[in-house]
């Protein structure tokens, strides 16, 4: 699937592409309303390293702005590991930590795609606590900003038993979504991880059980959760990326 980082066959993703129609099912359902609230700014994440998150921000974020033709972000706010930036072949510097950091404007951090309405904010450069830097005033006033620009952000956060930055960013967003790699992690260390989703005060929008091997994500509502995967794990994977 993967060739020196940047996603195979990315550039001819379109409409008609395999799993198109699955990944529009994703984004249609994390964000339906909810009590009256459409989910606008949605962080992805994992339990560990290595399950897919990018995989899954990555197309979910291009079938945004394929269905939609409406103007969407993915940022990339894993400021310790940035895998983002590889995987559509932009550049990493002049991203998220310049922006909070440095005070470099909005228009020399927002990058382009190949895909028309697509846009993206990279880590940029790692710093060595990310946490104080997520932590800044700054953070809620870019996404405030943000928000008012596009109709949907997708936030690519580090894993959440890895580093408290994902804890942190939570403050930000509407609701997350967990990628889990089919067949791969350990049961108990996805339990740990979804207490510690459910301890945060924003609705967890569902579970994404991801098989690497095909690129296509399995959809369940978090309350279902622990049902269907009992019947997943044995569910052949294929090689992981983060």
């Amino acid at each position: 699937m993967f060739r020196n980082g940047t996603l195979k066959g990315l550039q001819e993703y379109n409409e008609r592409s395999p799993y198109f129609a699955e990944f529009f099912r994703l984004y249609s359902r994390i964000h339906a309303a909810r009590d009256g609230h459409r989910p606008r700014i949605v962080m992805v994440t994992s339990a560990v390293a290595g399950e897919g998150k990018t995989t899954v921000s990555t197309y979910l974020g291009i079938t945004a702005a394929l269905a939609t033709r409406n103007n969407h972000l993915i940022l990339d706010a894993d400021l310790s590991r940035p895998t983002l930036h590889l995987k559509l072949g932009l550049e990493q510097s002049n991203g998220l930590t310049e922006i909070l950091g440095e005070g470099l404007d909005l228009s020399q951090a927002i990058q382009t795609t190949p895909f028309p309405g697509l846009h993206v904010i990279s880590a940029g450069h790692t710093v060595p606590n990310p946490f104080q830097l997520l932590s800044s005033k700054q953070v809620r006033e870019l996404f405030n900003h943000l928000s008012s620009h596009y109709e949907s952000i997708i936030v690519d956060s580090p894993p959440i038993l890895s580093v408290s930055d994902t804890l942190k960013l939570a403050d930000y967003v509407d609701g997350i979504l967990l990628v889990i790699l089919s067949g791969h992690t350990n049961r108990e260390v996805i339990k740990r991880a979804t207490e510690m989703l459910l301890e945060i005060d924003k609705p967890v929008l569902g579970v994404v059980l991801n098989d690497m091997g095909e690129v296509l994500p399995y959809y369940y509502q978090h309350k279902y959760y622990a049902y269907h995967y009992a019947g997943a794990e044995n569910k052949k994977s294929g090689g992981a990326g983060v």
